[in-house]
C-alpha cells in the first residue's frame, strides 16, 4: 500500500517542529502569512489554525508563518518525580527581551524528512503477481474531501445503550469535525462536549475528527464500573469545528449489570456438616456486604453464616482450589457457624439485594442453590461396561452416595459369586469398580462389606449384596497374529490353531504358494479391509472343507474356543509344504453391523517344516544361519535361494553362509536333501511387498553448529561456527577430517526470503566461521542457515546440514486488534449474537475504516444449563 497522501502532508510540519525545540510544554500555532483561512480550533480566533489542519491543503512552502505561545498542560503527578526549582514568573516585556536575544528563526525549504516509519519486512516469497494500491483509497470521482460539512451539528451515533453486559468504552460520534487534527492528544475539560453522570475517573480520547470516546484507566478493571445507571448528555449550543451548533440537548443511558453469582462450589448432594463454600461474582464486591444477602436453610432452620478465614479456605482442598482460580476480589468463602445436621436438605439463596463495590445497583433476583448434607453411606445404582451392555471381561460399576475413603479401602474385602478369574476391586470418587474374565449368560454376585467407609467416616454396617447379569458374549473370529505362520514341527499331525466366539464352524480354504508368490499374497490380505467380498486368488486349490467349533455346544458358548485345523492333506498336495491358509465363518453378517468387522475372514502363510532360517543384513551383505528347529542343532550344507535375486548360498558347517547385498531380496528358501525322509524347505519372508533391499554403507558428513546468541533483531549480525567431520561408515566407522572442504551457506528469514548466502573454507581442523548481515527488513520468528559442504572426500548423502535461530525485534506492533461478545450468552441456534471488534494504534488513537474479514466456525460441544447439572445436551463423555 502506499502512504504518498501522508508523507506529503507531513512533511512541512516536521521542517517547522525542527525549528521550535526550545519551545517544548507550549501549544504553538501557526498563521500563514497571506492571511488564508486555516481553520478555527475551538476557543481560538479566526486566521489561528495548527500546523496541517488547513482546509486548503496546508502551508505552501516560504509562506510567513507567525508564532503563538500558550501554557502547555502540566504532567501528570506520576510524571512529576524531579524536584524543580520555584522561579519567578517573567513579565510579558522580559519574555519579549528574551526572545529578542533569540536568532531569527530560518527554514529552509528543501529542509524535508520522510515519515519515520519502520522498515516494511520482506513479503513472503509467493508466485503471482503483488498489485500496489493507496490507503486509504482515493475519494470517488467528483467528491471534494476538503468541501466542509454544512448545516447543523447532530449526533449520528452513540454506545453502549441500554442494560449492557459489559461496557469497555463509551463513545459519541457526530457528523461534522469536532477538533482540528493536531489537537486530537491536546485535550482539555473545555474540548469534551460531553458530560458522564455519574463521573468515572478515565480519559478522554477523540478517534478522528468526529467521534469522542471515553476510556477507564487501567486498574483493578480494565471497563465503566459495573452495578451503574449511567446517563450521558450532549448539552445544546456544542460547537463543531466549522462553527455549526447542536440544535438541541441529546441524553442517552445505559446500565452495566448488578452483581452476579457465575459459580457457587462447595454444595453438592453430599456435602459436609461443616462445609466452605465459595460463591465467585462476575464483578468485585464486598464479602461482608455480600454476606448480608445469603441465607441457608437446612430443612425448615435458617443457618447462621460468617466468613471463612484464610485457614479454614487452605484446609479445604475444594474450596483453595475454587479461590485460586477466582480473580481478586471478585469471591467470597463462609460456612455455617455451626455443624449442619447429617441427611438434610440444604437450599443456599444469595441475594436480592446484593451490592457491588464498583456501583449502586443491587441484584434484584436472588440466586438460588441446591444440595444435600450427606447421607448415611449407601448403595445408589449399579452398571455394566460403565452404561454400555453387560458382556463377558466388561467392568462391573457401583455407585455410592458419598465418596469412599480410599485410605481405608481394602480390595481383598469385595467378594464374587461365582468367582471371576483374575478379579481386580478399585474405588474412585463415589464409584467402587470390578473387572475380571467374566463369563457369559451369567449371573454374578458382589457382595460389598460392611465395614466400607466413606470419607465421612461412615460405613455400610451390613453386607450388601449387587447381581449383575452378564449376558452372551460378541460373536467373532479372531485374527490370525502373524502373517507368516510356522506350524509345530513336533506335532503329529501339522494344523494351524483358529480362535473364535459363539462360532458353531468356520471354513478353511488352503491354496499351494512358493515363494514368488509373497507380494500376491500380501496384496490378497490387504483387500479383506477395503473388499467385502474379495475373489479367490489363483493359486491352486489343495484344501477346502468346513470345520465344526467345539465352542458351539452350550457348554462352552460365550467363551473364546481355540479349535486346531489338521492340515496333514493340504501340505501332502505341496511339494514345498508352503501354504495360504484362509479362516471364514459359515454365517453371514449385515456389512452394516457391528458384528461384520468382529467376523472378517483371516488369512495366514503357512508352512511346515524343521528347517529354521535365520538371517542378519548389515549394509554390505546378508548372513544366513540354519538350523534344526526340533533340536535347536545347526544344519550345515544347506542350499539357501535368496528369492528374487537368482543367487544361490550354501552353509558351511557351522550353518553359516554370507552373500554380498545385491538387488532386491524377497525372502530366503532354504533345501536341505540330507534330512530324514521327505528333504526340508523352510523359508523366510522378506516381511513387505518389495523384499530386501538394503543400500551399502556410505561415508557420512557430522556436523556441529551454533552461533553466538541465537536471537538477535533484524539488522544485526548472526556469527556461526561450526565443525564438519566424515564418519567413514564404509571403513571402520571412525571420524576422520575431510581434506580441506568447502561450505555453501543460505540463510533464510522466518517465510522462506533469502536474507545471505557465501562460500566459506574449512581450517585444517574442519572448523569454519560465518556471518549473516540481517536485513532490516527480516520477518520476525524462526530463520534458518542451509549448509552444504563439498570437496574431495565428501559423498552427497550426508553433505547437507541445517542450524535454527531466532529473529525478534521486540518492538510494540503498529496497532492491536480485540474482539468481545456484546450479546450475553448463552447463544442459541437460529438467534443472533453480536461481536464487536476493536483495533487501535498503539501509539495511540484508533485505526478507522480498516476492512474486518471474518471467520466464523463451529464445534461440537456440551453444554449444561445454569444451575440444572444433571441435564446435559450434546456429546457427554463420562
Amino acid at each position: 500500500m502506499s502512504l504518498a497522501p501522508l508523507q506529503k502532508h507531513w512533511r512541512p510540519v516536521a521542517a517547522v517542529a525542527a525549528g521550535l525545540t526550545v519551545l517544548v510544554g507550549g501549544i504553538v500555532f501557526l498563521q500563514r502569512g497571506d492571511g488564508g483561512d486555516a481553520g478555527v480550533p475551538s476557543g481560538g480566533t479566526p486566521g489561528v489554525g495548527s500546523v496541517g489542519a488547513s482546509t486548503t491543503g496546508g502551508l505552501a512552502m516560504g509562506d510567513l508563518l507567525r508564532i503563538r505561545l500558550s501554557e502547555g498542560q502540566a504532567f501528570p503527578a506520576a510524571l512529576s518525580q524531579v524536584p524543580v526549582v520555584e522561579g519567578t514568573v517573567l513579565s510579558d516585556a522580559e519574555v519579549a527581551a528574551v526572545l529578542a536575544r533569540l536568532p531569527e528563526l530560518e527554514s529552509d525549504p528543501d529542509d524535508r524528512r520522510e515519515f519515520n516509519r519502520p522498515a516494511e519486512s520482506l513479503r513472503p516469497p509467493l508466485v503471482g503477481d503483488t498489485v500496489e494500491t493507496a490507503f486509504p483509497p482515493a475519494p470517488p470521482t467528483g467528491v471534494d474531501r476538503a468541501e466542509p460539512i454544512r448545516g447543523p451539528l447532530q449526533v449520528v451515533r452513540f454506545q453502549p445503550e441500554g442494560d449492557v453486559a459489559l461496557a469497555p468504552f463509551l463513545s459519541v460520534t457526530f457528523n461534522q469535525p469536532m477538533v482540528e487534527l493536531t489537537t486530537l492528544d491536546q485535550l482539555r475539560e473545555a474540548d469534551i462536549p460531553v458530560v458522564v453522570e455519574p463521573e468515572v475517573e478515565g480519559r478522554w480520547r477523540w478517534i478522528g475528527a468526529r467521534t469522542l470516546r471515553f476510556e477507564l484507566e487501567p486498574g483493578p478493571i480494565d471497563r465503566l464500573p459495573a452495578a451503574t445507571d449511567y446517563t450521558v448528555t450532549i448539552p445544546a449550543g456544542s460547537r463543531s469545528a466549522t462553527g455549526a451548533e447542536l440544535a438541541e440537548v441529546v441524553t442517552f443511558t445505559f446500565a452495566t449489570p448488578a452483581a452476579q453469582v457465575t459459580q457457587l462450589i462447595g454444595l453438592s448432594d453430599a456435602t459436609p456438616v461443616q462445609p466452605v463454600l465459595v460463591a465467585v461474582f462476575d464483578q468485585r464486591v464486598d464479602p461482608e456486604a455480600v454476606l448480608d444477602t445469603v441465607s441457608l436453610t437446612a430443612g425448615d432452620d435458617t443457618v447462621a453464616l460468617e466468613l471463612a478465614t484464610t485457614e479454614q479456605i487452605e484446609d479445604d482442598e475444594q474450596a483453595a482450589r475454587a479461590v485460586d482460580a477466582a480473580l481478586d476480589g471478585r469471591w467470597v468463602a463462609f460456612r455455617p457457624a455451626d455443624a449442619l445436621p447429617a441427611a438434610t436438605a440444604l437450599e443456599l439463596t444469595i441475594g436480592p439485594g446484593t451490592p457491588s463495590v464498583e456501583g449502586p445497583r443491587t441484584s434484584t433476583e436472588a440466586s438460588t442453590h441446591r444440595g444435600r448434607t450427606f447421607d448415611a453411606l449407601t448403595v445408589t445404582g449399579q452398571r455394566c461396561n460403565y452404561g454400555g451392555p453387560c458382556q463377558p471381561g466388561t467392568p462391573f460399576t457401583v455407585d455410592f452416595n458419598n465418596p469412599i475413603d480410599p485410605e481405608r479401602f481394602d480390595p481383598t474385602s469385595v467378594t464374587a459369586e461365582p468367582a471371576i478369574g483374575g478379579m481386580r476391586v478399585g474405588v474412585s470418587g463415589s464409584q467402587l469398580t470390578v473387572t475380571g474374565a467374566t463369563r457369559g449368560r451369567t449371573d454374578y454376585t458382589i457382595t460389598l462389606p460392611a465395614e466400607l467407609a466413606d470419607v465421612f467416616g461412615q460405613t455400610l454396617g451390613r453386607d450388601m449384596e449387587r447381581t449383575f447379569e452378564v449376558g452372551a458374549a460378541q460373536t467373532q473370529l479372531m485374527l490370525f497374529n502373524r502373517q507368516f505362520v510356522t506350524v509345530d514341527p513336533m506335532a503329529d499331525r501339522p494344523g494351524i490353531a483358529v480362535t473364535s466366539v459363539n462360532h458353531d464352524s468356520v471354513r478353511v480354504t488352503a491354496w499351494r504358494v512358493d515363494p514368488d508368490d509373497v507380494p500376491a499374497f500380501q496384496r490378497y490380505q490387504e483387500r479383506f479391509y477395503s473388499d467385502t467380498d474379495p475373489a479367490d486368488p489363483d493359486w491352486p486349490e489343495v484344501f477346502d472343507t468346513e470345520i465344526d467349533i467345539d465352542g458351539g455346544s452350550d457348554n462352552n458358548a460365550d467363551t473364546a474356543v481355540e479349535t486346531l485345523v489338521d492340515l496333514t492333506d493340504a501340505f501332502a498336495e505341496s511339494p514345498d509344504r508352503q501354504l495360504v491358509v484362509r479362516v471364514a465363518p459359515t454365517r453371514e453378517f449385515d456389512p452394516d453391523s457391528e458384528d461384520y468387522w468382529f467376523n472378517r475372514p483371516t488369512v495366514a502363510w503357512v508352512q511346515s517344516t524343521t528347517l529354521a532360517i535365520d538371517a542378519i543384513l548389515d549394509g554390505d551383505e546378508i548372513l544366513v544361519w540354519t538350523t534344526d528347529l526340533t533340536t535347536g542343532e545347526v544344519r550345515p550344507g544347506v542350499e539357501v535361494e535368496l528369492v528374487g535375486s537368482n543367487r544361490t548360498i550354501t552353509t558351511d558347517d557351522s550353518g553359516v553362509a554370507r552373500s554380498p547385498i545385491q538387488g532386491r531380496i524377497r525372502g530366503l528358501l532354504g533345501r536341505d536333501d540330507r534330512a530324514e525322509g521327505r528333504a526340508a524347505v523352510g523359508f523366510l519372508a522378506s516381511g513387505w511387498h518389495g523384499g530386501w533391499e538394503v543400500q551399502r554403507n556410505v561415508d557420512e558428513a557430522r556436523w556441529y553448529v551454533f552461533d553466538d546468541r541465537g536471537i538477535y533483531k533484524p539488522g544485526e549480525t548472526v556469527r556461526v561456527t561450526g565443525w564438519i567431520r566424515k564418519l567413514a561408515l564404509s571403513g571402520d566407522a571412525q571420524l576422520e577430517l575431510y581434506d580441506g572442504p568447502t561450505i555453501t551457506w543460505t540463510a533464510y528469514d522466518p517465510v522462506g526470503n533469502p536474507v545471505g548466502d557465501g562460500r566459506v573454507d574449512v581450517n585444517p581442523l574442519g572448523g569454519f566461521n560465518l556471518t549473516v548481515e540481517l536485513p532490516d527488513s527480516a520477518n520476525l520468528g524462526y530463520g534458518f542457515i542451509e549448509l552444504q559442504a563439498a570437496g574431495s572426500g565428501v559423498s552427497q548423502g550426508g553433505a547437507y546440514w541445517s542450524h535454527q535461530f531466532q529473529i525478534q525485534d521486540f518492538r510494540t506492533p503498529e496497532f492491536e486488534v480485540t474482539a468481545r461478545p456484546e450479546s450475553p450468552g448463552p447463544y442459541y441456534v437460529v438467534e443472533p449474537a453480536t461481536v464487536a471488534v476493536d483495533a487501535n494504534y498503539y501509539a495511540g488513537g484508533p485505526l478507522p475504516d480498516a476492512e474486518v474479514n471474518w471467520l466464523v466456525t463451529s464445534a461440537q460441544t456440551t453444554y449444561r444449563p445454569p444451575r440444572w447439572d444433571q441435564y446435559n445436551f450434546g456429546i457427554w463423555q463420562p
